[in-house]
């Protein structure tokens, strides 16, 4: 009964802390890209050109480049905490094992949700 209770808080604890990542993600400002500020290079990096590259071979040609990253999420951070109860159940009590399953499942189909969303 004890470790029932203990998996259902793990449950709980692991679904109240997506929910205020989700949270937080929201009030993020964007970050600011090399792109955005003035005579900034895109590898961080200030330019020190003479000039600029004329014709189609320039960077100006080909526009400016966006690099994708996803959103901070917390999932991985729970399926990590289930794969770790599947492992201890393994070595000591089945129902360890269950709660794990169960949070690696949560996990999984969490995660998928919000890549799919984004």
């Amino acid at each position: 009964m004890a470790l029932l209770a203990t998996a259902a808080a793990v449950l709980l604890a692991a679904a109240l802390a997506a929910l205020a990542a989700r949270r937080r993600g929201k009030e993020r400002e964007p970050m600011e890209t090399p792109q955005e500020r003035p005579g900034a290079h895109p590898a961080g990096r200030e330019e020190h050109t003479a000039a600029p590259a004329a014709g189609p071979a320039g960077p100006e040609a080909h526009g400016p480049e966006e690099t994708h990253l996803p959103e901070p999420t917390i999932w991985p951070f729970v399926l990590a905490g289930g794969l770790t109860l599947v492992a201890l159940g393994l070595l000591t009590n089945l129902a360890f094992a269950v709660a794990g399953v169960a949070l690696v499942a949560v996990a999984l189909a969490g995660w998928v949700r919000e890549v799919r969303r984004a």
